[in-house]
């Protein structure tokens, strides 16, 4: 399952999870409770990790490496780790607005306002994520590729 789908299912139960045991309630208590009824943090939704990717040249497990590839992909990860950290706590950020304004009386623009904030925020972090390991990529040889290949399909869910 890629991690839009993932999303998209996590919002759907949190909806399900928030609105049905709400209507049951009188609306004193319905209102008075509803942050419990929904995920409680960006976390509790899945989405923008680095769970699986590798953070620095230790991570990687390539054979053959030459002195010259270990310090151009640690340069690498020195230059790109900083960004995907900034791009997921931006992620984080927009999630964790997008529970926090998740009630029954906003506005429905401002859920999709929202929404798309989470969705550019993965996209940006999967984009730095994926131009790091084209990164790591071109310093390899054909023959050491094999590895990085396998973090690029991880990284886009194949």
């Amino acid at each position: 399952m890629s991690r839009k789908q993932l999303f998209s299912a996590l919002m759907a139960a949190v909806c399900v999870v928030w609105v049905t045991p709400a209507l049951a309630l009188p609306p004193a208590q319905s209102t008075a409770h509803n942050h419990l009824l929904m995920a409680q943090s960006a976390a509790d939704l899945g989405g923008t990790s680095t769970a699986g990717q590798p953070a620095s040249a230790e991570d990687l497990t390539i054979d053959d490496l030459t002195p010259e590839q270990t310090a151009e992909i640690q340069a690498i990860f020195d230059t790109y780790q900083p960004q995907i950290e900034a791009a997921i706590a931006t992620y984080t950020a927009a999630a964790n607005d997008l529970l926090a304004i998740l009630q029954p009386a906003t506005p429905a623009q401002d859920l999709v306002q929202a929404r798309e904030a989470v969705l550019t925020a993965e996209r940006d972090h999967d984009d730095l994520v994926f131009e790091r390991n084209l990164a790591i990529r071109e310093v390899l040889t054909q023959s050491q590729r094999q590895t990085i290949n396998d973090y690029v399909r991880a990284a886009l869910g194949l």
